[in-house]
């Protein structure tokens, strides 16, 4: 698979993952897994039912999302664009804080502050994330937003 491929499932997950917070926070199953974190109920794999199966979901898509982000930025970190190495710095930077935040809404039993930046967080790698995948061409080479939007071309 492509660096460009990757990129853009990476960007779909980002995506879902935003999307399923905001129905963990409708469905008040943020405090599915309780207080713990990493844990879920105290156990890694939890009984999943009700509100539990919905925050662990979340906690796996989050999982799965770092990870990607993870190879994603040791790819582009390999490209000799300065740019690029930039957004991927940025891209991990924002998922370490995000991650970091999860954690906090959970253990403190879900402060509306602390949500509120979880999801300003997220909505800003999901930015950063986008803008990246518009630039990045998959070969270490830089492109403009014309190559990779054509309505945006003269």
């Amino acid at each position: 698979m492509g660096g460009k491929v990757f990129a853009f499932l990476t960007l779909v997950i980002a995506y879902l993952l935003i999307v399923f917070g905001g129905y963990v926070a409708s469905s008040e199953s943020g405090m599915g897994c309780g207080p713990d974190w990493p844990l879920c109920n105290g156990v890694i794999v939890p009984v999943l039912q009700g509100a539990t199966l919905v925050e662990y979901a979340h906690r796996v898509i989050g999982a799965v999302l770092a990870g990607m982000t993870v190879i994603l930025s040791i790819y582009v970190y390999k490209q000799p664009d300065r740019t690029i190495r930039a957004v991927a710095f940025w891209m991990m930077g924002l998922m370490i804080v995000q991650v970091l935040l999860g954690a906090v809404v959970v253990i403190f039993d879900l402060p509306a502050v602390v949500v509120s930046i979880h999801l300003v967080i997220a909505i800003a790698f999901f930015v950063v994330f986008f803008g990246f995948g518009v630039f990045f061409r998959g070969d270490g080479r830089q492109s403009t937003i014309e190559q990779n939007i054509p309505l945006c071309s003269t």
